[in-house]
């Protein structure tokens, strides 16, 4: 039962109506375009030049009803509010309205006058969560303390916006990496929303120096990576931009439960194979202009780091063969980006071990991007020139496979590396054709599309385009697929084997809005499966803050210090996966 609004009224001035009753039980408010006069306890102040322009009030003890469906906090629009001292109670009179931030409402009153300031209280208690609010709109602009293991689930939106992605309990995974499309992914995805909010930093500033629950600025050295451990966070609720948020100023504990792998996993095999998203990997006219590009580096310099970290990442794998993808279509002259790549990696192991797969084509198919293969002249030698299947799902979209026999020089053996890119995830518009729309069953956009790339790239190496008599097919790449997806499915259906399913760990090699999957896969013919030593990921760049990254556009020196280095460390925002081979072995997959 409300309180009675008479019973609110003192010194500060008449009281019509309880935060309880502005707030409702509703996502909106009940009482939208009327008029309110409340009063309350400002329990956090975004007034310091950050953009939010207001400041959030709590009802106190005896002015609280005990309908667990109605929140006692309410944020309140008043650009002047410096002044404003947390505790001190206020009494506000304005109109009841529901602030757009994208997706989200956040319910408040506008205030039509200066604040009543009526002296000092003790703010009530923050609410103690020990496990995910079964209606966190329940909760909008009060002041919680969780009492739960939390993990950092994401880190995207931290060095832009100063916002940590967290998650009730262990790190999140996309849904259809362990459950199969439809209703089980719906059910694992609602889980998955209810579990996750944001922790934000009281703040609209872009690239902040400074991060008030950090204690400080975000640092290479002390990154902040998806998978560790938060623990002692306090804040108010929030809801902003899609999410719920708990806006904190006050310090966190964090753990560091996934630190950086300083190596790369260590593999058997006498031939190791890498597959890499390098990112958009564009080097202009490839004589120091051609700037900016049409995706990748905008400047000569932004390539110029982008470049070191990915040279930086492709030594430590030390492979005797690379996949790349996401690397510039401009042919495999000298001022190719493959070809300025490969001079660098040459450069860099101070030898000419290294050459890339020509194929018999000023360009690979008609995309931005294509992908590649660089290998290691000393190791293997290829058997013919590479080939690129082009047409049919290939024409467009899904980027042509790149396929590549290969010979160990010191066993004769040989097999055939195919690269594959399918298309991506990416909104669909309205006149995609229905299989391509997304159809709420955990695939996105674009799942028939990568569906027939599959049955085509099968279809194609049932002909055996390379020749050889030894059929072993490996299949390497960025399926833009998750494990359990309808393209991933159709390659299992042809007995082709996923390594990541003999993996001891659930893998993953990309973070997407605080969720861990693999897009990145490799996959085996049944005449290789016996061949395959080793199978890993290099953990470098997915659960690396993206600020990490080269480009350091809209950033100040300060920033740019903190957050640049010349290391493997997001170098792109996939993981490279590594494979270890020993040509005509015993089998070891079972």
């Amino acid at each position: 039962m409300n309180p009675s609004p008479g019973a609110l009224a003192d010194s500060c001035g008449p009281v019509s109506k309880s935060i309880s009753d502005v707030q409702g039980t509703e996502t909106t408010s009940a009482l939208k375009g009327q008029n309110a006069q409340i009063r309350g306890v400002v329990s956090a102040n975004f007034a310091d030049a950050n953009g939010y322009a207001g400041f959030f009030i709590e009802a106190e003890s005896d002015a609280r009803d005990s309908d667990p469906k109605t929140s006692e906090g309410l944020f309140v629009s008043y650009p002047s509010a410096q002044a404003l001292a947390l505790g001190e109670r206020v009494a506000i009179s304005g109109k009841v309205e529901e602030i757009t931030f994208g997706e989200s409402l956040l319910t408040s009153i506008q205030a039509d006058a200066t604040p009543a300031r009526c002296g000092k209280t003790t703010l009530p208690p923050s609410l103690i969560l020990s496990a995910p609010p079964e209606n966190w709109e329940a909760l909008e602009g009060m002041r919680v303390r969780i009492d739960a293991p939390l993990s950092l689930t994401g880190n995207d939106e931290l060095g832009r916006y100063g916002a940590l992605r967290a998650a009730f309990g262990a790190r999140l995974s996309v849904p259809t990496q362990s459950a199969a499309p439809g209703p089980e992914a719906r059910t694992l995805a609602m889980l998955n929303k209810q579990r996750m909010f944001i922790v934000d930093d009281l703040s609209l500033l872009e690239n902040p120096q400074e991060i008030g629950y950090l204690g400080g600025p975000v640092q290479l050295k002390m990154p902040l990576r998806a998978g560790d451990q938060i623990s002692a966070l306090e804040g108010v609720v929030d809801e902003r931009f899609g999410s719920y948020r708990v806006q904190s100023a006050k310090p966190i504990t964090l753990t560091r439960a996934n630190p950086r792998p300083a190596t790369p996993p260590l593999i058997d095999g006498r031939l190791k194979v890498a597959s890499f998203n390098v990112l958009n990997l564009f080097n202009g006219d490839g004589l120091g202009s051609g700037f900016p590009t049409e995706r990748g580096a905008k400047t000569l310099a932004a390539f110029e780091r982008q470049k070191a970290k990915t040279l930086s990442a492709m030594t430590a794998l030390n492979a005797d063969i690379y996949g790349l993808m996401e690397i510039e279509n401009d042919g495999f002259g000298e001022e190719s980006a493959l070809a300025e790549l490969t001079r660098g990696l040459n450069q860099k192991v101070r030898d000419t071990r290294y050459d890339y797969v020509r194929v018999a084509s000023a360009k690979v198919g008609s995309d931005q991007i294509t992908s590649a293969i660089v290998y290691r002249r000393d190791k293997v030698k290829p058997i013919g020139g590479g080939m690129a299947q082009v047409n049919g799902p290939f024409s467009s979209g899904s980027r042509p496979p790149l396929l590549q026999a290969f010979e160990e020089i010191s066993s004769g053996e040989k097999f055939t590396l195919v690269v594959v890119h399918f298309k991506s995830k990416g909104g669909c518009p309205a006149a995609t054709r229905p299989g391509d729309q997304d159809s709420n069953d955990g695939q996105a956009c674009f799942n028939l599309s990568r569906v027939e790339a599959a049955d085509a790239l099968l279809d194609g190496l049932q002909m055996n385009p390379s020749g050889l008599d030894d059929r072993d097919f490996l299949l390497i790449g960025d399926f833009n697929a998750y494990a359990q997806e309808d393209p991933m499915t159709t390659f299992k259906n042809a007995n082709y084997l996923n390594l990541g399913d003999y993996a001891l760990e659930p893998e993953y090699s990309y973070v997407y809005s605080g969720e861990a999957g693999s897009l990145d896969h490799a996959l085996v013919s049944e005449s290789l499966s016996g061949q395959v030593k080793a199978h890993a990921v290099w953990h470098i760049n997915a659960d690396e803050p993206s600020n990490f990254e080269y480009d350091g556009s809209g950033r100040d020196n300060l920033n740019d210090r903190n957050w640049f280095a010349p290391d493997p460390y997001r170098s792109s925002d996939h993981d490279p996966l590594l494979i270890g081979l020993d040509l005509n072995s015993a089998p070891i997959l079972q």
